[in-house]
């Protein structure tokens, strides 16, 4: 699963609408569509932990692709900030 179908599964898993996250990240609603879509492909790495707080998910869920394979280095910045 890519990181924007991983983004839109977790959402509807827990039962969020795209208005009740964005009331809980502050990041307007067509922002968090277009991270959802796809639209947007380079989700700035802090609003990719904001959203893995949000889910309760280890970061590296969303980072990693499903080989484990590191998908960019904007993705190792969250990763040693983490530790």
């Amino acid at each position: 699963m890519k990181l924007h179908e991983k983004l839109k599964f977790e959402r509807e898993k827990q039962g969020y609408t795209l208005n009740e996250l964005s009331e809980l990240t502050g990041l307007h609603r067509i922002t968090l569509h277009d991270y959802e879509t796809g639209k947007i492909k380079n989700i700035p790495s802090d609003k990719i932990l904001l959203l893995s707080k949000i889910y309760k998910k280890d970061p590296n869920y969303f980072l990693l692709d499903n080989d484990k394979n590191i998908k960019s280095h904007k993705c190792i910045f969250i990763l040693t900030t983490l530790f």
